[in-house]
């Protein structure tokens, strides 16, 4: 129930809490550090998506995170090294 990563230029550390059905709730946070680029539109974006998302879909090796009205806000996909 755990979430960590490094979103390019910032780490991210958190929780999440899976509900009844399909609902999920986030709660995270994430280093400050300014980033050149895209690196901060990326990292605005993910955030954005943790916030909004309550709910999700597995298929397969992929996640997706959708708005409460059937938004799409984030596909993730399992790699393999």
């Amino acid at each position: 129930k755990r979430i960590a990563g490094f979103l390019g230029c910032n780490n991210l550390l958190g929780s999440y809490e899976l509900a009844k059905g399909d609902h999920i709730s986030f709660k995270a946070a994430s280093t400050q550090m300014y980033c050149q680029g895209d690196a901060m539109k990326f990292e605005d974006a993910f955030n954005k998506a943790l916030t909004n998302a309550n709910k999700y879909k597995v298929e397969g090796a992929r996640l997706f995170l959708f708005q409460e009205d059937g938004t799409l806000l984030a596909d993730f996909k399992v790699m393999n090294n």
